[in-house]
């Protein structure tokens, strides 16, 4: 708690705005457009390694805040003031960071694949940005990012040393569904058994729920884009790749947060909203718009 009293007494409305940036890098939604851009126009097979190391660490990560029920810093005793959105936007557990994770996520796999020095450091300093901003915003406590790292590290390791010989061989679609969507299961089995004694509320379990979503989506589109679509993540011209990419994110982002909306008319608990939010996104990004992608960007 010291490192986030600290930073607390330093801010200022420029390094607020930066340390909000930070943290919105390590969200869903971020990380959906930016594993989107890389699937449809840069390249599939490095794209699923990031997706593989997301579900598992997030899920693990989801669990454990589901189990620990670690309290946001600004709720514990003598704990620092937290900006002014984070108790508006910032509703569930702390420990460890789903932030940090994601971020950790899109970056290692970089790190560990790509050679070049620049490369490294950026993917370093990456994770180094969003964890700082974290702390400086007052939502999570060192202990907090360190977890998720340290996790995601690990995780993305185990998928980078198998994902050739597994994950990517369409032989071994079992055993890739298996890895996409056991642990998130378990994850929604543990969410809904706490939700529904009142261990705790439907904001604490809405991650684990998007999270499950994504990596069903994700394990249907793995297996529909292999056996029958096969798209070309490469076009002609540069600017068909780069309209192709805009398009995506925007498709993307508008069914996600419209599926958001009509999930919250019907009712602000509805959780499974949350699943079947990301699970639509997930098939429209990744499988029904590939078939676009085949179609019309050559």
């Amino acid at each position: 708690m010291t490192l986030v009293t600290e930073l607390s007494e330093i801010r200022t409305p420029f390094l607020t705005a930066l340390g909000t940036f930070g943290s919105f890098i390590g969200e869903e939604v971020f990380l959906l457009a930016v594993v989107g851009v890389l699937y449809w126009c840069v390249d599939k097979r490095f794209t699923w390694r990031i997706i593989f190391t997301y579900t598992l660490s997030a899920s693990l990560a989801e669990i454990l805040k589901i189990i620990f029920c670690v309290p946001r810093p600004w709720l514990r005793d003598g704990g620092a003031e937290a900006v002014s959105w984070a108790e508006k936007y910032e509703t569930g557990f702390s420990f460890p960071s789903v932030h940090a994770a994601a971020v950790t996520s899109m970056a290692m796999p970089f790190f560990l694949n790509i050679k070049r020095i620049p490369v490294r450091i950026v993917s370093l300093l990456l994770i180094v940005f969003t964890a700082v901003s974290r702390i400086y915003l007052g939502v999570n406590t060192l202990a907090d990012i360190a977890a998720a790292v340290v996790l995601t590290v690990i995780v993305s390791i185990l998928v980078n040393k198998f994902t050739d010989e597994i994950v990517l061989d369409k032989s071994h679609y079992k055993t890739a569904v298996s890895l996409l969507c056991l642990l998130p299961l378990v994850g929604i089995m543990i969410a809904l058994a706490r939700y529904y004694n009142g261990a705790v509320d439907h904001e604490s379990i809405k991650g684990m729920l998007r999270t499950a979503g994504a990596a069903m989506g994700w394990a249907l589109s793995w297996y529909i884009e292999k056996q029958y679509i096969n798209f070309n993540e490469s076009c002609s011209r540069w600017w068909k790749n780069l309209l192709k990419g805009f398009l995506g994110i925007c498709i993307l982002l508008a069914v996600r947060f419209w599926l958001e909306f009509l999930s919250g008319l019907i009712s602000s608990d509805f959780w499974p909203g949350d699943l079947l939010g990301s699970f639509i996104s997930v098939v429209v990004g990744f499988t029904i718009y590939p078939i676009f992608i085949k179609k019309f960007f050559k």
